[in-house]
């Protein structure tokens, strides 16, 4: 009875065709692949926002949530409160291939710095957007609260962090 389900009344061609369905790409971040879904903001000029999933969770669970911030008009809210949201798969996790080598060389918080500003060229927030003053991810602030402000020559008083 428990394997009848999965075996005649589970359509997983249905359920292929929306993960293919889903905005994904590749990046190679120090050797490292990343699968990710990218949901750009109804919004030019939106805010980046990183959802990151966790064990034994996939990128998956993330993308409805994803939708919404990045189309906030079509679920009720407005269009100027629309993210560019990013939601990266763990290395290891389906679609991005184990790191190469063990222990992690790059630790996962520095690969999604490493992604979202070196591959999607995201420089880390500071100061205002659309005069308020932006927020800020728990792993930028934690992790790099000084580095690109550093190189802007922005005052590290306007920083996050």
């Amino acid at each position: 009875m428990c394997c009848t389900y999965p075996a005649d009344g589970y359509d997983w061609r249905y359920r292929e065709a929306g993960i293919n369905a889903l905005p994904g790409y590749v990046a190679s971040v120090d050797g490292t692949g990343v699968f990710y879904l990218r949901y750009d903001a109804e919004e030019p000029g939106a805010l980046p926002l990183v959802l990151t999933h966790g064990w034994p969770s996939s990128f998956l669970e993330l993308a409805p949530l994803a939708r919404r911030l990045s189309m906030p008009s079509r679920h009720g809210g407005q269009a100027a409160d629309a993210f560019t949201v990013i939601v990266p798969a763990l290395p290891g996790f389906p679609f991005s291939p184990q790191r190469p080598d063990l222990p992690p060389a790059v630790p996962t918080e520095e690969l999604w710095h490493r992604l979202m500003r070196d591959e999607l060229g995201y420089l880390a927030p500071t100061g205002e957007h659309r005069g308020r003053p932006r927020p800020c991810g728990v792993f930028m602030q934690t992790f790099h609260p000084w580095r690109q402000s550093a190189r802007q020559g922005i005052d590290d008083s306007r920083t996050c962090g």
